[in-house]
């Protein structure tokens, strides 16, 4: 089911608060995505606000620049994203591929 566009601000604005209370700094919202996005560093985090996902964009100490999504988090599941943007939740995906093995091994 859809958010209505009041409940989307709503979220917008916990969102906003809880990002911007950890330092990250509004840099875009997309409208018709319902997406917004903040940067701290060199970290990019974006949540998706109809469905609660949060895509984040690291330098990986190994792995080199890396992004995480991590689906129907809550406000604070987004806090401790927003503390340690490494931080594991256990909804993480990195690509499509990895989404969809993922679904197969867990049910």
């Amino acid at each position: 089911m859809a958010l209505k566009m009041y409940e989307i601000s709503a979220v917008g604005d916990m969102v906003t608060q809880i990002c911007e209370r950890n330092k990250f700094v509004f840099c875009y919202y997309g409208e018709e995505t319902g997406e917004i996005r903040f940067t701290r560093g060199d970290c990019v985090l974006t949540v998706f606000l109809t469905t609660m996902t949060i895509r984040t964009v690291i330098n990986h100490p190994k792995q080199g620049k890396t992004q995480m999504f991590r689906k129907n988090c809550s406000f604070d599941e987004l806090e401790k994203i927003c503390k340690n943007p490494r931080e594991h939740t256990g909804k993480g995906y990195k690509t499509k591929k990895d989404r969809i093995f993922k679904k197969k091994t867990n049910g």
